[in-house]
């Protein structure tokens, strides 16, 4: 019995293990290309790469439209069903697609430049429909892998390229990066997706999917809005200083999320003064992963990329990082408690509060007011969520039947 228990936990963990490691290699893969591209070509080049990056990206969370989570459900509720419930997915969501297309014919962007963006769009929309996939049938060590040989190609490109790397060629890279993922991810479930075409549009999806849509979208917004206006404002050495820091904090405040995971099964189960214990320690814990973190991204940062920063700066970043580890329990209480409005009023009252106090220091003060408006806004959220937490129901509300 002890081996059998032994075996289960081992068993577990290994599949948490691998969570974590395809969950964080995402950011990693940037995270690498960018000090490839800021150490072999420069930091401008890498800056007017992010713009045209943090554009794709908000372009393709329109375009996925809360697909992953809303498909988890599906597969859990007809498992037989798997194959149309993709094939009905990704057919409803082309003509976002298409639009996508009409909306980059008429920008003021060169014609090549337009058909690489639209390239890695519809690369990052075919990869990103099997991650419902992926999570469903657990193959986390599987999509792992798939990352580390696109990741290998971009490299590749970037290494290999003549002595002046375009940002067309980086961009064309990540594109065929997101394709061979999808061929790799799609191999792997052809059991599942083997099956004759009988998808079509379910116009209705949009509807169903909303709420996983809007709250993926104000989440990204309000944890890049800073970057956005950084990459209106300021110039291109600018924003890749910015981004390679933020990036590098962002990875930081995704340990939170990690340390959680092994828990979220018993998350609903526990009173709430355990909880509010769980709250406490994380947010000690938040505070020893931010101070250790800003020393090691200032490391980082001056070895590798040859990027300084003040000590006010880190210290502030270190601030910025340590909120989520006081809220993120609170966000599950609200989901178990269907308060999920409450999360996307929060969010979007982040959004705001991060553009406003942007527009306001961003002028006088650069990429440090930028981060001193993102980490007011983590704290004010911090304080709603304080607020809120306390108007949580005792016993999660039960769904509608």
């Amino acid at each position: 019995m002890l081996n059998g228990h032994f075996a289960k936990t081992r068993r577990r963990a290994a599949l948490v293990g691998a969570n974590a490691l395809n969950t964080l290699f995402g950011p990693l893969l940037n995270l690498v290309v960018s000090l490839a591209v800021v150490r072999l070509y420069s930091l401008d080049l890498w800056g007017h790469f992010v713009s045209l990056l943090i554009a794709v990206q908000l372009a393709t969370h329109v375009l996925f439209w809360g697909n992953k989570e809303y498909l988890i459900r599906q597969y859990s509720r007809t498992p037989s069903r798997i194959a149309i419930h993709w094939q009905s997915n990704l057919a409803s969501r082309l003509p976002l697609l298409v639009l996508l297309g009409l909306v980059t014919a008429v920008l003021p962007v060169e014609g090549t430049r337009k058909l690489v963006l639209l390239a890695w769009a519809a690369a990052a929309v075919l990869q990103q429909s099997l991650e419902a996939l992926v999570v469903y049938r657990r193959r986390f060590a599987a999509a792992f892998a798939a990352d580390v040989l696109a990741m290998v190609l971009v490299l590749a490109v970037v290494l290999l390229s003549p002595p002046e790397l375009s940002v067309d060629r980086l961009a064309g890279a990540f594109a065929a990066g997101q394709f061979l993922k999808f061929l790799l991810l799609g191999a792997l479930f052809r059991g599942d997706l083997r099956h004759r075409w009988e998808g079509h549009v379910e116009w209705g999806y949009f509807m169903s999917a909303l709420p996983f849509f809007l709250l993926g979208l104000t989440g990204m917004l309000q944890s890049k809005t800073d970057l956005y206006c950084v990459a209106i404002f300021l110039d291109e050495e600018a924003i890749g200083r910015y981004q390679v820091l933020m990036h590098l904090l962002i990875y930081l405040q995704v340990m939170a999320n990690i340390i959680l995971q092994p828990f979220l099964k018993n998350l609903y189960r526990l009173p709430v003064t355990a909880l509010r214990r769980m709250t406490v320690r994380l947010s000690l814990a938040g505070v020893v992963i931010a101070a250790l973190g800003a020393v090691a991204a200032a490391i980082l940062l001056a070895t590798l990329y040859h990027i300084h920063f003040s000590p006010a700066m880190l210290v502030i970043g270190g601030l910025f990082v340590m909120p989520i580890y006081g809220y993120i329990i609170i966000i599950y209480r609200l989901y178990a408690a269907n308060m999920s409005l409450h999360v996307l009023s929060i969010n979007a009252g982040g959004i705001v509060a991060n553009l406003i106090l942007n527009l306001l220091l961003i002028a006088t003060f650069g990429i440090f007011g930028a981060l001193i408006a993102s980490t007011a806004a983590q704290w004010g959220m911090l304080a709603a969520y304080g607020w809120l937490e306390r108007r949580i129901p005792e016993e999660p509300a039960r769904p509608a039947s």
